[in-house]
């Protein structure tokens, strides 16, 4: 079920920046798209979150937020 979602979600966001692609130049960052997208990619489970959760664990959690963001 996990694996499902996160595919449909980057279906989506796919779909997402191919509009807003088509729609505006290359050169021109659309910021709310962009960190829309990030946000969710690090939301869905899979890899990075237990990199994520595993760091914490490990370092303090901190700086496995600050991992997380960078």
């Amino acid at each position: 079920m996990t694996k499902q979602i996160s595919f449909l979600t980057s279906l989506i966001l796919l779909a997402a920046v191919t509009v807003t692609l088509s729609t505006q130049s290359l050169s021109v960052i659309n910021w709310p798209l962009l960190i829309g997208a990030s946000v969710v990619m690090a939301l869905t489970p899979g890899a990075n979150q237990l990199l994520s959760l595993a760091n914490g664990f490990r370092v303090g959690v901190v700086p496995a937020m600050t991992a997380a963001c960078g």
